[in-house]
């Protein structure tokens, strides 16, 4: 059935067969990445995508860990953090995207203080970023504010920090 005049312009207006050949252009580029074929079907696609995602997670629980990004990733996730093989332990290795995380201070005279609260609560030794992602909204955007908290309870010896620049909360006595 051939398009009507108004159908017609909206397709040129909308540039659609380039949208089309762009879509189909990424497609050729994904299934070459995969090594797949590219005369799978959406069935079969979904299928070796379940079948991949069971292979990283039999990796990971083996303790071989595969990142896009490794150095933002293994601090979060060392290798020597993981799970003996065979066995997936979720509760250290996962991050979850938890609403109840506390939010960072507004006022920036309470940092410290969030900031010692939060590494005294992890019971590990953590870096800036980490501790940063331990907070609503956190991560990047408030880094720079948390590792000078760091420095300053560093300072006044209220936490401890490592040669290997991660800090540690000090035990009551």
């Amino acid at each position: 059935m051939p398009l009507t005049p108004d159908e017609e312009r909206i397709k040129d207006q909308g540039l659609i067969l380039i949208l089309k050949e762009l879509h189909e252009r990424l497609d050729r580029l994904v299934f070459q990445a995969y090594g797949w074929p590219e005369t799978l079907s959406d069935e079969e696609v979904l299928e070796r995508l379940v079948a991949l995602n069971a292979e990283r997670a039999r990796e990971e629980a083996a303790g071989h860990v595969r990142w896009l990004r490794p150095d933002y990733q293994v601090p979060r996730f060392a290798k020597a953090a993981a799970a003996p093989a065979g066995e997936l332990e979720l509760r250290s290795n996962v991050i979850a995207i938890d609403r109840a995380l506390p939010d960072f201070p507004k006022d920036r005279n309470e940092d410290a203080l969030a900031v010692e609260v939060a590494l005294s609560g992890a019971n590990r030794p953590m870096d800036a970023a980490a501790i940063a992602r331990g907070f609503k909204r956190g991560g990047k955007r408030i880094e720079a504010r948390v590792a000078q908290a760091l420095n300053t309870l560093v300072r006044y010896g209220r936490i401890s920090k490592t040669p290997d620049d991660l800090y540690l909360a000090r035990k009551a006595a």
